[in-house]
């Protein structure tokens, strides 16, 4: 099927862990937003956004200057940035609300940047991709090149920590009570269910400093999902992707935590809709198989 223009284009900044753990997912997103009409610009010499937790923690003034360098480039290009992470995403949305309305840290920040010739003007949006799907493409363009609806799929949503927080920076939805992501579920076909933990972190970023609180919040996580009886889990986030998929596999096989839910990045079921083929291995990345899923949409 051809693309139709619809005169969205965006810097694409995929991020560290979509490049180099989960490429399928920035398979995904390229294919999907491709057939809706969406242009992704490829951003030449980025490196990490740096990420929003330890970098930050340990020098906020490299964290600042690191993601303004980034931003830089998208500015330079003339685009909004887009990126499928919502690590990349809380970084740079907060990077950039301090550059566009801190003219003290605006001026310390392109002071480092001269160092190495570049300047950030705070001229761009930042936007998460589902972000942009919800309100530059919008569910009704969705809608209307759907090909294979998700019916009869339950799915249970998890926005994830930085997508919506900090509220009054990120200004996303409602950071108690979202809902952008069940529409864009429910617009697929799939019925979004409600669950108890619905708004609880996965756990993902404590593994890098204590691991047994990780996997003690992720098997919470995923007892109040477990509950719902869902087909899959939908994500926005690699890191909660990595969480939710590898690491349930992980808990599955050491501690015999039976879950077995079925992971999926958003874009993931979005191309499954679209009828677009992601090649026959593309689901053999997940750790949790996903194939009784995919057969049931894609023979639906």
């Amino acid at each position: 099927m051809a693309e139709r223009e619809t005169g969205h284009k965006y810097a694409f900044f995929p991020g560290c862990l979509v490049t180099t753990r989960l490429p399928y997912i920035e398979a995904a997103v390229r294919k999907s937003m491709r057939r809706l009409g969406a242009e992704l610009v490829d951003m030449p010499e980025t490196t990490c956004c740096p990420e929003p937790t330890l970098t930050k923690a340990l020098n906020q003034k490299t964290w600042l200057a690191i993601a303004a360098r980034n931003l830089s480039i998208a500015e330079e290009i003339g685009l909004d940035i887009l990126t499928p992470c919502n690590g990349c995403y809380g970084t740079f949305k907060t990077v950039n609300y301090i550059i566009k309305t801190n003219e003290k840290e605006r001026v310390k920040i392109n002071d480092t940047l001269k160092k190495v010739n570049r300047e950030y003007k705070g001229k761009i949006q930042v936007k998460h991709v589902v972000e942009a799907l919800y309100k530059d493409i919008g569910k009704e363009r969705i809608k209307k090149e759907i090909q294979k609806p998700l019916k009869n799929i339950k799915i249970a949503v998890h926005y994830g920590c930085h997508l919506l927080r900090p509220s009054e920076i990120i200004q996303l939805d409602d950071p108690e009570q979202p809902t952008f992501l069940d529409e864009l579920v429910e617009v697929l076909g799939a019925k979004s269910v409600d669950y108890e933990r619905k708004m609880m972190c996965c756990g993902g970023e404590d593994l890098k400093i204590h691991p047994q609180t990780a996997y003690s919040i992720l098997k919470e996580k995923l007892s109040s999902i477990k509950e719902a009886d869902p087909d899959c889990i939908v994500v926005t986030c690699p890191l909660c992707m990595i969480q939710l998929d590898e690491n349930q596999a992980l808990l599955q096989r050491r501690h015999r935590q039976n879950f077995n839910i079925p992971v999926f990045y958003y874009s993931e079921l979005l191309c499954l809709a679209l009828n677009i083929n992601l090649g026959d291995q593309h689901f053999k990345l997940h750790r949790i198989k996903a194939d009784e899923v995919v057969k049931k949409i894609v023979k639906s």
